[in-house]
């Protein structure tokens, strides 16, 4: 039994060696013998998106995870304090990594520069720097600009005038919008810098001529009246049927005459040449004076009286309405009339001027011519001692204005002249704003 025990182990140890020889054989093609059987190729991989990329990649890198997807990884986000989980931490409608990376601001602030806008608005509405509070450094917030002045937050003088918008904001208080705040022909910044107007009026002296105008005039933009007579350069400028002849940088007197009877011409004629022979200098280099007789009203009444009680009124009555004033105002005013009596007495005075009206009495052509420039005179305020009296002789005293003047004299002395130069620059009676109001029909 033990010898068959023993036969069986070597039969099953010969018979596994053959098969596996057999089984190598198998598996090798015979020489010379092309092999038939081919593998299957095994499947390609699946196309990588760009997400699943990062996933590899942050996978294969941990530092390198941005959970919030905003281009910021996650180690960078914990340096910057934004939101890991937030690709716009600041609310400002822009990525952090934009932020961070392309405009240099914060993006833990929605508003960087703190001048009221957002970040994004200054970025993708207002082109402005969203780093700095005022762009154009003109010293306005760019908010302030944009939703207060209506100034460009890129551009420090918005109207172009020469003049900052905070400038004009905050100095001058006029329009940084506008170039000529007042519409009057010139520029803010001229008007400040080169002619000392008003850049919020357009007319800086207030005479009726806009300063444009008087510039080209050559008036005084900063006077009134340019030449001191009285008369707005406006009216003189404008009214020329009002004030006909007048010349604004020459001195011109008005006087209206209410009458029985007109001066003559002769003595008309001696009295213009009186007047432009005055060693008066005006502002354009001119010597003399304009002056210009208005014969108006033919006067009803015969003569002028009054009384005197607390002061001394005198006019003409006609149909019981007293005329004291001229129809125009800017004008001197002189009455000639049938006779002048103090009151009081008949003594025949001749002339009389009382307050800003002046009467004359009627007589040959050179007497009342003479009357008439004495009284003038009054109206002109004329002070000199000699005045009404006869303490002094012609000869020392040569005008009018002396008792002692010969009886066709018209002139007035050198001193008189110096007086009648300052006393225009008032008319009696008027107001430049009485002036100027009035139409230019004269009356």
């Amino acid at each position: 039994m033990r010898k068959v025990g023993i036969i069986l182990l070597l039969l099953n140890i010969m018979f596994a060696g053959c098969v596996g020889i057999l089984q190598e054989d198998a598996t090798e093609p015979a020489d010379n013998v092309e092999q038939s059987v081919s593998k299957t190729p095994p499947p390609p991989p699946p196309p990588q998106t760009e997400r699943t990329a990062i996933q590899t990649a942050t996978t294969e890198d941990p530092a390198n995870v941005d959970s919030d997807g905003d281009g910021l990884s996650n180690a960078r986000e914990q340096e910057l304090s934004t939101d890991l989980n937030d690709s716009d931490t600041d609310g400002d409608g822009l990525l952090d990594a934009a932020e961070v990376n392309t405009h240099g601001t914060d993006p833990t602030l929605a508003d960087t520069d703190e001048d009221g806008l957002s970040d994004s608005a200054e970025i993708n509405t207002h082109g402005t720097d969203p780093t700095l509070a005022d762009t154009d450094e003109d010293g306005l917030f760019d908010a302030a600009e944009i939703n207060r002045h209506g100034t460009d937050p890129q551009a420090n003088d918005t109207d172009g005038d020469g003049l900052s918008d905070s400038a004009e904001i905050n100095e001058y208080r006029t329009d940084p919008t506008l170039a000529d705040t007042d519409g009057d022909g010139l520029s803010d910044n001229a008007e400040i810098n080169t002619h000392g107007t008003d850049p919020r009026a357009n007319d800086t002296d207030g005479d009726g001529l806009d300063d444009s105008r008087e510039l080209d005039l050559e008036t005084d933009v900063l006077d009134g009246d340019t030449d001191d007579d009285g008369l707005p350069d406006g009216a003189e400028v404008d009214m020329t049927d009002r004030f006909p002849g007048a010349n604004p940088v020459q001195k011109d007197i008005f006087v209206e005459v209410d009458y029985k009877s007109k001066l003559s011409r002769s003595v008309i004629r001696d009295i213009n040449e009186e007047f432009e022979q005055a060693p008066v200098t005006n502002p354009d280099g001119t010597s003399g004076i304009n002056i210009h007789i208005y014969h108006d009203d033919n006067l009803r009444c015969e003569d002028a009286s009054g009384y005197i009680r607390d002061r001394i009124q005198y006019g003409c009555k006609s149909g019981g309405e007293t005329v004291t004033s001229p129809d125009n105002a800017g004008y001197y005013y002189i009455q000639i009339v049938s006779t002048v009596e103090m009151p009081g007495n008949a003594v025949s005075n001749g002339g009389l001027a009382v307050g800003s009206v002046a009467f004359v009495e009627l007589s040959s052509d050179e007497i009342t011519g003479h009357i008439f420039m004495h009284e003038l005179g009054h109206l002109l305020n004329i002070r000199d001692p000699g005045v009404d009296s006869r303490q002094r002789g012609y000869s020392e005293y040569q005008s009018v204005m002396n008792y002692l003047s010969p009886g066709e004299s018209l002139g007035y002395a050198r001193s008189d002249w110096a007086d009648i130069n300052q006393s225009v620059q008032r008319v009696p009676g008027a107001t430049e704003r009485a002036i100027i109001d009035q139409s230019d029909e004269r009356e």
